[in-house]
């Protein structure tokens, strides 16, 4: 049995996994839609549509960052992703899987993204997002939640 907060900080491999699975994540996030090349496990969208997907993911695990480390993250699941048109109302609400990720299968145009429920107080800068959605093309946004504990 593991007695301590650092010993199940050392034993645990689900949290390293986390961690090499989340350091892609975190150099993406930060808001800033990225090209449709790192849309590869995310679905084509149907013939006349395009798609806005990405994760949501928390970080500030820990108190401690380490110098030249990016901060420990963690998947937000069933945090609700609103897609919007600007003066016209919520065109789609999807939420996070298990693993965070969503996606949302939209008309071309322009819009702006946002969160509701399911992000347990905590803020970020990654949202309000303005993003302009081709035919046929994928735009990925990453959010990054912060609970501001560092």
């Amino acid at each position: 049995m593991v007695n301590s907060a650092s010993e199940r900080r050392r034993s645990s491999p689900a949290r390293w996994l986390a961690i090499l699975i989340a350091l892609p994540l975190v150099a993406s996030c930060g808001g800033s839609p990225t090209t449709p090349s790192d849309a590869s496990d995310v679905g084509q969208p149907p013939a006349g549509m395009g798609a806005i997907a990405g994760t949501v993911v928390r970080g500030g695990t820990s108190p401690i960052v380490i110098e030249g480390q990016p901060p420990e993250t963690v998947p937000v699941a069933g945090a609700k992703v609103i897609v919007s048109v600007a003066g016209h109302g919520t065109v789609k609400t999807v939420s996070t899987d298990a693993a965070g990720r969503y996606q949302g299968f939209v008309a071309p145009g322009t819009y702006v993204v946002t969160l509701g429920s399911g992000t347990d107080g905590m803020f970020t800068k990654s949202v309000p997002a303005t993003l302009s959605v081709g035919n046929g093309e994928v735009v990925m946004l990453d959010i990054l939640l912060d609970n501001g504990i560092r």
